[in-house]
């Protein structure tokens, strides 16, 4: 399927429907460690990836949401009412110019390490999957 394909149905699939792709797209690169959760009122998360040993600080957000600071903000501020919090990973919908400069900027601004997997992300991960298309 070409990415003009896949970035389509990203467009018209309902935000519950692109949180169940996005996790499997996550299952294929973090691997055995990677535990989808989400639905509504989920405190933030759509997973976490489990540690080896001790307590879980690296969580999931998934989103169709166009503000990504906003997004990213108010998952921070909503994980971290419950749980410890020391990485997030973000996946968008949008397209994030940059990204690399956000996650050094927002990552010092929330005290964390910050990885945003943006369209861009997403559609070379499935180009690489044929269970993703």
């Amino acid at each position: 399927m070409s990415d003009q394909l896949i970035s389509l149905a990203i467009d018209n699939i309902s935000k519950t429907d692109f949180e169940t792709w996005a996790q499997k797209v996550l299952a294929t690169t973090e691997g055995i460690g990677f535990a989808p959760t989400g639905g509504i009122h989920d405190g933030g998360q759509d997973g976490f990836v489990r540690e080896i040993e001790g307590q879980t600080t690296h969580y999931i957000q998934i989103t169709k949401q166009k503000d990504t600071r906003t997004k990213v903000r108010e998952t921070v501020e909503a994980i971290r009412k419950q749980r410890k919090l020391d990485q997030l990973t973000f996946v968008t919908s949008q397209v994030e110019q940059n990204r690399d400069l956000l996650e050094a900027k927002w990552g010092k601004e929330f005290s964390l390490r910050l990885r945003i997997h943006d369209r861009s992300w997403l559609l070379v991960r499935a180009s690489l999957d044929d269970t993703l298309k």
